[in-house]
């Protein structure tokens, strides 16, 4: 095996692990993002109360004092409808058991990948050592 085929090989396989480690990023991302979504339905459904309340006031005056009243469920209310309106149009996510399916399967590719990534590396390592003991042999093979 030349020089040139170890580095081939030694540069494939850094590319491959560098592939790796871009989709467990983008996995990463994924799962946390999602997460950060996890409840908005509950959320949603336990302003409904308050948001029929708003909506059937009939003044100006008691529209204004539920708002002011209940002016942090309306922050969340609008944070979780915008959470929903993106599971629903990305991921087509319309509860939260199917938002809890969505995190568990992309937790175990991660997994997957991690675990195939601990494998990969140690065949770099190997693929190291190879080289170092090409390299011995090349100048022990020089200084005779």
């Amino acid at each position: 095996m030349t020089l040139k085929e170890l580095d081939e090989i030694k540069s494939n396989a850094e590319s491959f692990i560098d592939n790796f480690n871009k989709q467990l990023l983008k996995i990463d991302d994924e799962i946390y993002t999602l997460e950060k979504m996890a409840g908005s339905f509950k959320e949603y459904k336990d302003s409904y109360s308050i948001m029929y309340s708003y909506k059937a006031a009939e003044t100006e005056e008691e529209r204004n004092k539920i708002k002011h009243d209940n002016n942090h469920v309306f922050r969340r209310y609008d944070i979780v409808k915008r959470n929903i309106k993106f599971l629903k149009s990305k991921y087509n996510i319309s509860d939260e058991a199917e938002l809890q399916r969505k995190l568990s399967t992309l937790k175990n590719d991660r997994n997957l990948l991690y675990g195939s990534l601990n494998v990969k590396g140690e065949n770099v390592i190997d693929l190291e050592h190879l080289e170092q003991q090409k390299n011995r042999e090349r100048k022990e093979h020089h200084s005779l």
